[in-house]
């Protein structure tokens, strides 16, 4: 009797972790990939929020926000690359800082080529591009428009819950390619549609700015790091299209104004919502 019960035992054990290999086995994995048709164009709304900007530690109590229109548009696919060159253009540009509206003139467009996994190969501005911050309500919207819309997709086909790392280079429009490492999570995935989160660091190289406080010169900002927190991006796997975004940039640097050097923390939320459907002519991903 005590020999039938453990033989019992055993083989109830082996099929329940037969019935797990089976049941781990049937767990979803989805390819993820940046392959949009050539044509796909779409119109968000950018909006950014100043929340902080503090000197030397101390709060400054500033309040700004910036808003745009923004359009990327698929205009060519390199096959034998596996790129695609996406132009990507900011226009009806409206800010206010510390109750002071501004209408700041557009940035000029930018031409990016971005690879399969979401990775840019490289990145264009038709005119040189200033960087500025008190004309657009204390945040540089060039700089979080490629922040919202850069995605990197891991190499295998990831599950629910997985997370992947990526080490590569992010465009910084007016200041140049900064090396980026930033940590992926897909946290959902209905029908063709992938939520995913992330966070990222990335070295800005040195550049120059209007200085606020000295109306005509220039300060050199240097040392900066940028932060990216609780990035969520909605993307369509079956378009290729990024439905929204929403999260947080840091940025850190030292400031020098007039020989004298200053340490800077700029901290503001930003999202980017979908005004429009893409055009029909253009809706499937490219195959």
């Amino acid at each position: 009797m005590r020999r039938q019960t453990a033989t019992t035992a055993v083989v109830a054990l082996f099929v329940g972790l037969v019935a797990c290999a089976a049941e781990a086995e049937q767990v979803p994995r989805y390819t993820l990939r940046y392959n949009p048709a050539v044509g796909l164009k779409c119109t968000s709304r950018l909006a950014g929020v100043l929340l902080d900007a503090a000197v030397q530690g101390q709060s400054l109590g500033v309040s700004g926000d910036v808003a745009a229109n923004m359009v990327t548009e698929v205009t060519a696919r390199d096959g034998e690359a596996s790129t695609t060159i996406v132009r990507l253009a900011l226009s009806d540009v409206k800010a206010s800082l510390n109750g002071r509206t501004t209408t700041p003139t557009a940035p000029s467009p930018l031409s990016v080529a971005i690879g399969r996994t979401g990775r840019m190969a490289e990145a264009k501005d038709q005119n040189a591009a200033e960087v500025t911050f008190t004309e657009t309500g204390g945040i540089p919207i060039t700089m979080v428009a490629m922040l919202a819309s850069a995605v990197r997709f891991p190499d295998e086909a990831v599950a629910v819950g997985d997370e992947w790392r990526s080490e590569d280079t992010c465009y910084v429009p007016g200041i140049g390619e900064s090396p980026m490492n930033s940590r992926w999570r897909l946290v959902e995935f209905n029908g063709t549609v992938a939520t995913i989160t992330s966070s990222a660091s990335a070295a800005l190289p040195d550049f120059r700015t209007r200085d606020p406080f000295a109306s005509g010169t220039q300060m050199d900002v240097r040392a900066g790091r940028a932060y990216i927190t609780g990035l969520k991006q909605v993307f369509d796997t079956a378009t290729s299209r990024l439905l929204a975004a929403g999260g947080k940039l840091s940025i850190d640097a030292q400031l020098d104004m007039q020989g004298m050097t200053v340490p800077v923390t700029l901290t503001m939320s930003f999202t980017l919502k979908p005004q429009e459907q893409p055009e029909a002519s253009a809706g499937q991903a490219a195959p």
